[in-house]
């Protein structure tokens, strides 16, 4: 007897009930190894699967603006390039270099 068999008392479960339970665990999603795993949390119901639209994110800066007084400006959407340069500036000394900046 392997010590696999001993942990789960001499049970062996056949390969259809493993996969079975790995699709209930997580998720209909994963189709095999190699393939994409979901997030396992009991919050990964609740995330977004689909990328945020431009009109979503501004509803979203807004709301969040109102609420906790958190400003979330896209650079792309200052049009003057002093004020643009100047927040991607400041949001460097305060959070680090951007990986994606798009440098002028």
């Amino acid at each position: 007897m392997n010590n696999d068999s001993t942990i789960m008392g001499g049970v062996q479960p056949s390969v259809e009930k493993v996969k079975q339970i790995r699709e209930q665990d997580i998720g209909a999603e994963y189709k095999g190894v190699g393939g994409p795993r979901p997030p396992r949390s009991t919050l990964a119901r609740l995330q977004l699967t689909r990328p945020r639209t431009t009109e979503e994110m501004r509803k979203l800066a807004e709301e969040v603006w109102r609420q906790k007084g958190l400003a979330l400006i896209d650079p792309l959407l200052i049009t003057d390039d002093f004020a643009r340069q100047a927040l991607i500036n400041e949001a460097n000394r305060l959070y680090g270099r951007n990986r994606n900046e798009v440098r002028s």
